[in-house]
């Protein structure tokens, strides 16, 4: 059965202030874990392979649009007990584009995911997914996003820091961009001073760029 959610995701630098504004409107935790998605170059939505901490693995599909605002999503998921085959047999036919790995805490509040995420090579962010259902009409999703929005002082318009695309094709672009930059001095920690430096820059700007684009 296709699914649907209205989502929102933003840049949020201050995770710990994100935890307790989540707990102080009565959001459940429920757990804290490293998830590493990996994204196939499809022609047509998304997909995806979910791997987590003491959790079976997650196929999802998923379609949405490029809005920097709430959006609706559509999407499958579909549990599988065997991703390296799984990665293994889509391979075959369909080019990995990136990995993305990530800390993420969830927050459940009424209908909504509340997910605070570290993102390797990006920063923090925050995620707010309200499931849509006969119990909850886009009407009463986009109340619970506008509510969460002030409440977490993130503008619910068109705004700076609300994401227009996906963190995975953040991800490829800066690691595009930053292999351009790599140079050559002999290191033993991978990157000299300057480059780690200009890395950080780059960085920071790209995720600056492609978010609000």
């Amino acid at each position: 059965t296709r699914m649907q959610n209205l989502e929102l995701k933003a840049l949020f630098p201050n995770l710990a202030k994100g935890h307790e504004l989540a707990l102080s409107i009565g959001a459940e935790f429920n757990w804290t874990k490293q998830q590493r998605d990996t994204y196939w170059r499809v022609s047509q939505g998304k997909l995806k392979l979910r791997q987590q901490e003491n959790m079976p693995a997650q196929l999802i599909s998923y379609s949405r649009p490029w809005e920097n605002k709430a959006r609706i999503s559509n999407y499958l998921i579909y549990e599988v007990n065997n991703p390296e085959q799984i990665i293994a047999v889509l391979t075959q036919v369909m080019p990995v584009d990136v990995c993305v790995i990530k800390t993420r805490t969830l927050y459940i509040w009424k209908n909504v995911r509340i997910h605070l995420d570290m993102v390797e090579e990006l920063g923090s962010f925050i995620e707010f997914e309200a499931q849509i259902s006969d119990n909850f009409s886009v009407k009463v999703c986009h109340e619970h996003l506008d509510f969460l929005c002030r409440h977490f002082q993130i503008p619910a318009s068109l705004s700076s820091c609300i994401c227009k695309i996906d963190v995975h094709q953040i991800v490829l672009t800066t690691r595009k961009v930053l292999y351009r930059l790599e140079c050559n001095v002999p290191v033993s920690n991978g990157y000299c001073l300057a480059c780690k430096s200009v890395r950080r820059i780059v960085v920071r700007s790209l995720v600056d760029i492609l978010c609000h684009r």
